[in-house]
């Protein structure tokens, strides 16, 4: 039996030990965002906007405010700002960010966090402010030391206008009056940034006159405008190439299906244009198609008034490409003078030609040749697959006495004796042989 004073000193003890628990209560605190507001209800695309908040906690120091900006429910920035103490009074100017396609009266919000030093948070969300387009009253068309003023069109939200009556090719910037709000060469297309980022270039060889060029500070688009020419193959619209100035189309053929020249093709005569070797004529503007089955790219040369057809990274044993000195389109006497791939700037023309397959290990092409012509055929366009020519090669005769296969080159020489003509170059890898044939008139 416990005597009085042992149940005395418990009774001590347990009183001691529920005061120890009390003092050590963990009091858990949330901070507190006071007040929240923005300075205006309106922003500009490109400006800032000043942000105030009162933010508390009366029993733990507080740590970070958090601010994302969104708008239209992208997030477009976040910030974090430093607080100390139990209270602090925030006050900042958030900038808010002009990009492609901005849409006007866009609702900005802004999501709030506040952590205190435990780790506590409370967040809070702003619906209070529109985003609003610039509205310039000029801007300026840049074009090296020359600047031409742009003007709102009456017609078109958004859209500025510069009167231009020049070529169809010119390279240019576009900036605010005071430079605030700047629009250069971002990868190769105009977009917000610095002018020493450079110009971009507006070549448009559909183009026949020119009357102004425009620019639209929402979309960012920009083109000529003036009147165009259209041209269609098979109701596909040939669109201008901003690296080759031709005019481009894929399209898919089947050998022996009809293939429609229209449009401002109506203005010529298409059978000067094309070669044989993808289009017979059987009416006016009308064809054939004469090439294998399969997907082809058309490049329509303006300027040389010649379309040339090929499949891009297409590799034998589908197809050759052949390219050197001495080779040209069979409606012109204008001839290569590089070896190469592609489009050469130099001369603003293809420098290889595409080698369709028209029977197994058979290849052809039609060219004009000249008595100096100096050329192979390649399997791609990376100088790999190459045919060869001479003795114990791959090809070793030709029904022209003018071709010479005595050259270590592995090239096609042809010598003086060749009349320079338009030819079918036919390829026959079983019989080793390369035929020329006169093109009849």
């Amino acid at each position: 039996m416990y005597s009085i004073r042992t149940i005395f000193l418990l009774s001590v003890a347990t009183l001691l030990f529920v005061s120890c628990k009390k003092n050590n209560v963990v009091r858990r605190s949330i901070p507190i965002i006071e007040s929240a507001s923005f300075a205006s209800q309106t922003v500009i695309y490109g400006d800032s906007i000043l942000f105030t908040a009162i933010v508390k906690d009366p029993i733990t120091p507080l740590s970070t405010l958090k601010v994302q900006l969104f708008i239209s429910d992208s997030l477009v920035s976040t910030h974090v700002i430093r607080t100390k103490g139990n209270s602090s009074n925030v006050k900042q100017n958030f900038y808010v960010p002009y990009f492609e396609n901005a849409a006007n009266n866009a609702p900005l919000s802004v999501k709030l966090t506040l952590t205190n030093v435990d780790g506590n948070t409370i967040d809070q969300t702003l619906n209070t402010v529109t985003v609003k387009q610039p509205v310039f009253q000029k801007l300026k068309l840049i074009m090296g030391i020359d600047t031409l003023a742009m003007s709102p069109d009456s017609l078109v939200a958004y859209q500025y206008d510069a009167a231009w009556v020049g070529s169809n090719s010119v390279q240019f910037m576009i900036a605010s009056p005071d430079n605030k709000y700047t629009w250069a060469n971002v990868n190769g297309k105009l977009g917000l940034a610095p002018l020493l980022n450079g110009s971009v270039t507006l070549h448009d060889p559909a183009l026949m006159t020119a009357q102004a060029i425009f620019f639209n500070t929402m979309s960012f688009d920009y083109n000529f405008i003036g009147k165009r020419v259209y041209y269609y193959v098979n109701d596909t619209l040939l669109k201008p190439n901003s690296v080759t100035g031709t005019l481009d189309a894929a399209l898919t053929f089947t050998k022996g299906q009809q293939v429609t020249f229209t449009g401002t093709f109506a203005n010529i005569d298409a059978k000067k244009i094309v070669s044989p070797d993808y289009f017979t004529s059987i009416g006016s503007n009308t064809f054939k198609f004469a090439a294998p089955t399969g997907k082809y790219t058309l490049h329509y040369d303006m300027g040389r008034q010649f379309i040339y057809v090929d499949v891009p990274g297409q590799v034998k044993p589908n197809a050759y490409w052949v390219c050197g000195t001495g080779l040209g389109n069979p409606n012109s006497t204008t001839a290569t003078s590089n070896w190469g791939f592609g489009w050469d700037n130099a001369t603003k023309t293809y420098k290889a030609y595409y080698v369709p397959r028209i029977a197994s290990g058979i290849y052809q092409i039609t060219l004009y040749v000249t008595n100096s012509a100096n050329f192979k055929f390649f399997g791609n366009t990376s100088w790999g697959g190459e045919i060869d020519a001479g003795t114990n090669k791959d090809l070793t005769s030709s029904n022209n006495k003018n071709i010479d296969f005595t050259q270590s080159d592995g090239n096609i020489h042809v010598t003086s004796g060749f009349v320079s003509g338009v030819y079918t170059i036919t390829v026959d890898l079983n019989a080793k042989t390369i035929n020329f044939t006169p093109l009849a008139n």
